[in-house]
């Protein structure tokens, strides 16, 4: 069967566009960048370097420009529901996005069924042109050589799975040491930027941490504890951590909540310990991290300086074990442990 031209499905998708295109007109071109968490960790094809190569080769083709550029950090190849992707595509199926260019196929995703059935079926469906330049495919040139692609599509997709190996045995190696992976730092600590596995006591933020835990072990309830924050003006984790972090200044009065005040009060990472194993991940497939019981998490102790002693600590939880009535049970004897000595020592 003879391959139809873009133009012919384009005419008959949108006959009122094609009468217009009577002169030379520019291809509006929707440029694709895609960095995942692999991507992060081996330090390859960041996203100013994928924009580097694509707006090189727009500027060396009178015939294209950027309509618009579509970023997606940290998602994986093999997972298709990316924010930004999803977002061009609606531009693609729309008549928007009359070419789409990625620095290699392998941005564009790495599930051979998926990636096949995108360039073969639905971008010549709606009549858009694709262009991977590291790859040199540019169907307005040639047709696709599926097998070639297919073949490319494949090894994407190995690749995928031997990277998300490596990256789980590196990051087991970084837990066994006590580092931290990734994710929000607790209220009260900053990062070390000598060691960013590990945390420095931000000292303003503990006085309110050491604070609450002294209302809590006079008897007070988290309710209370609440009140007398917003009461003395303190203003909230999340307030602290956009002036700190960002610069932004409270603009609006901003509630503690019963149940921030109990995360704290709960938290042995106050005694300087670091908790790996709350999520399980599953970097290659793609799907979200779910939670894990907390008789799998790995409690690793004397990482980071403490904030609060264990007398102290012990003291909140029992007058929390009294007003809740057995609410929490002792994390010793819920977790596992593993000695760590820091650096310091």
């Amino acid at each position: 069967m003879a391959r139809k031209s873009r133009k012919t499905y384009r005419s008959a998708l949108y006959p009122e566009e094609a009468m217009k295109q009577t002169g030379p007109v520019k291809t509006p071109t929707a440029v694709y960048c895609r960095l995942s968490k692999a991507d992060e960790v081996t330090g390859k094809d960041s996203m100013d370097s994928q924009l580097k190569i694509i707006r090189q080769f727009i500027s060396q083709h009178d015939d294209l420009e950027i309509a618009e550029e579509f970023l997606d950090d940290g998602f994986s190849g093999t997972n298709y529901d990316r924010p930004e992707y999803e977002r061009m595509m609606d531009g693609v199926r729309d008549g928007r996005f009359r070419c789409l260019i990625v620095k290699d196929l392998s941005r564009l995703g790495r599930s051979y069924l998926e990636t096949s059935d995108l360039l073969e079926m639905e971008l010549p469906l709606y009549g858009c042109r694709f262009v991977s330049v590291n790859d040199r495919i540019d169907t307005d040139e040639e047709p696709i050589d599926t097998i070639l692609v297919g073949l490319k599509n494949i090894i994407n997709q190995k690749f995928a799975e031997d990277i998300s190996k490596k990256i789980k045995v590196q990051f087991r190696q970084r837990a066994e040491h006590g580092e931290m992976l990734g994710g929000p730092v607790a209220y009260g600590y900053r990062r070390n930027p000598d060691a960013l596995g590990y945390l420095l006591i931000d000292e303003e933020a503990a006085k309110v941490v050491r604070h609450i835990y002294e209302l809590k072990i006079s008897g007070k309830d988290d309710v209370a504890i609440a009140r007398i924050l917003d009461e003395e003006g303190i203003i909230t984790p999340k307030q602290y951590h956009d002036l700190k972090a960002k610069g932004q200044e409270p603009t609006e009065v901003k509630h503690w909540r019963p149940d921030t005040v109990r995360s704290i009060t709960i938290n042995p990472v106050y005694l300087g310990h670091m908790f790996h194993g709350k999520f399980k991940e599953k970097h290659f497939i793609g799907e979200p991290d779910h939670k894990t019981r907390r008789s799998q998490w790995v409690m690793y102790e004397n990482v980071n300086p403490p904030i609060i002693s264990q007398d102290t600590f012990d003291q909140a939880i029992e007058v929390r074990r009294q007003l809740y009535k057995g609410e929490i049970k002792r994390w010793n004897k819920n977790s596992r442990r593993t000695s760590h000595r820091t650096s310091a020592e």
